[in-house]
């Protein structure tokens, strides 16, 4: 049985597990407070699209694959120079590198064999990005922001539009030395702007591989760029902060490995859900996609979804070509395939 095939944005709303709303999001991330958690937004919460802007050696992307697992549809990785480490989980990025170094890949690992992996090998602000991320097409979107107000701004901004109703923005370093506590006196703050979580010491782990002792560096710059940019909002969104209190146990218990969550420090995460708008008419789908959305429903609950690979193509309304999947029981590698979603590159 065959059913027409519908862009990635519309297949990710496949109700194998409604998204969380806002409040949902929020109640469980002030229960497990910490950046390893941002994968069971996915696992658990109903996301299945995302980006990560700033990937360098890839740890953060591998642990949410990991964790996460079938539930990721789509995972996009925003990096010019692919460091070695990168490329040796994830080996198509080194078409910017002369060597591949050797080591166990994700694919050799089984790791985001479910999803669309796609590499975007430029800088951050780079147009050719938003050429190929639609807007409102990403469930989750993490940074590793610059230290440069303006450049930060901007990323903000642009991204943001690339984030559906409902979707969470997220970055690394948020945390200063007490310089906000100063800065922000009689000034308008926004909402979740104060208090900003203190800089800890360096993790033990990080010590042992060779980190100075201490406390970690300031990032006041990436804080204050971050409130400004929430600010200027005009008090619609609220800003939320991480404590990255886990240990190696409670972790466990969550079944997240803590040698793919610990860093050289354990700087806190910002954070922010995009509002759900209840008015969505402008994302209604076609009367055509709507029909193909139904008959897939239909096939998952029957127990025939064979979604991993792309089968044929068939003509939709307009004579429009697309790829389509067969979700029989036979859907297999030996006709024509190709690896699922590659239609949509």
């Amino acid at each position: 049985m065959m059913v027409g095939a519908m862009p990635l944005a519309l297949l990710s709303s496949i109700p194998d597990g409604r998204r969380w709303s806002e409040s949902e999001i929020l109640r469980f991330m002030t229960a497990h407070p910490s950046r390893p958690y941002f994968s069971r937004l996915f696992k658990e919460g109903g996301m299945r699209t995302g980006m990560e802007v700033g990937v360098a050696a890839g740890r953060f992307s591998e642990h949410l694959l990991r964790d996460a697992g079938a539930h990721v549809l789509a995972w996009y990785m925003v990096e010019l120079a692919p460091t070695a480490d990168f490329i040796r989980r994830n080996p198509p990025a080194a078409a910017n590198r002369t060597r591949t170094p050797i080591g166990a890949s994700w694919p050799a690992r089984g790791i985001g064999y479910q999803a669309r992996l796609i590499h975007l090998p430029f800088e951050s602000m780079d147009p050719r990005v938003f050429k190929r991320v639609a807007p409102e097409s990403l469930d989750f979107v993490y940074f590793d922001l610059p230290r440069k107000y303006v450049l930060t701004n901007r990323m903000l901004s642009a991204y943001w539009k690339l984030l559906r109703p409902g979707g969470v923005l997220a970055g690394h370093d948020y945390c200063d030395q007490g310089e906000s506590e100063k800065r922000l006196v009689g000034q308008q703050r926004c909402r979740g702007c104060f208090p900003v979580p203190r800089c800890s010491t360096h993790a033990k782990d990080g010590v042992q591989s060779g980190t100075t002792p201490g406390l970690a560096t300031s990032h006041d710059v990436r804080v204050r760029a971050v409130q400004g940019w929430v600010t200027e909002q005009g008090g619609e969104l609220t800003l939320h902060a991480t404590s990255e209190n886990f240990t190696r146990e409670s972790l466990a218990s969550d079944g997240i490995e803590y040698a793919m969550a610990i860093t050289r420090t354990r700087i806190p995460s910002w954070f922010l859900v995009k509002e759900d708008k209840p008015d969505r008419t402008r994302h209604a789908p076609t009367d055509a996609a709507a029909t193909a959305l139904a008959g897939l429903v239909a096939l998952i609950a029957a127990g025939a979804y064979c979604a991993h690979y792309v089968c044929s193509v068939r003509t939709m309304s307009a004579g429009t070509a697309m790829r389509v999947n067969d979700y029989g029981r036979a859907c297999s590698r030996s006709r024509t395939a190709t690896r699922y979603g590659a239609a949509y590159e």
